[in-house]
């Protein structure tokens, strides 16, 4: 037993983390299992250092009240596709973003205001036929 409880208290302390995913975004009859950013640290940090993305997940940045927004690719070591949206529709998609290993880095910037940002990997836009103007679901999971 106490072997179990050691084990458990260091598999918490050094770093063996659970996904917890806030939202479903059902597009073209397609799923993805979105992690949201939620704090300012979450949301600068994003994807920045994670090896790979399984293809049906992503992150959703969400704003309230809506605003403009620009996103780069420092210290990615992906591609994404990033879809800007307003009230669940597809208003810009950046494409296969390219990954910034040193500065200066390509800013991609939303060119209105919006309510959610979601990274998916790259292609996965082009794969589902995924095209701005298109209207998206987003079921809570909390």
């Amino acid at each position: 037993m106490k072997k179990i409880a050691i084990l458990f208290i260091f598999l918490t302390l050094f770093g063996i983390k659970t996904q917890c995913f806030a939202d479903e975004l059902i597009i073209n009859n397609q799923h993805f299992y979105l992690e949201e950013a939620i704090s300012l640290e979450q949301k600068a940090l994003g994807l920045m250092y994670r090896n790979n993305l399984p293809l049906n997940e992503g992150m959703i940045f969400k704003y309230s009240p809506p605003e403009e927004v620009g996103f780069w690719m420092k210290n990615m070591k992906i591609s994404l596709d990033i879809l800007f949206i307003f009230n669940e529709k597809i208003v810009k998609i950046n494409r296969n973003t390219l990954v910034c290993k040193k500065n200066p880095c390509k800013i991609y910037y939303s060119d209105t205001k919006i309510d959610s940002v979601i990274e998916l990997n790259a292609g996965i836009c082009d794969k589902f036929n995924i095209k701005k103007g298109q209207p998206i679901t987003l079921r809570s999971k909390k």
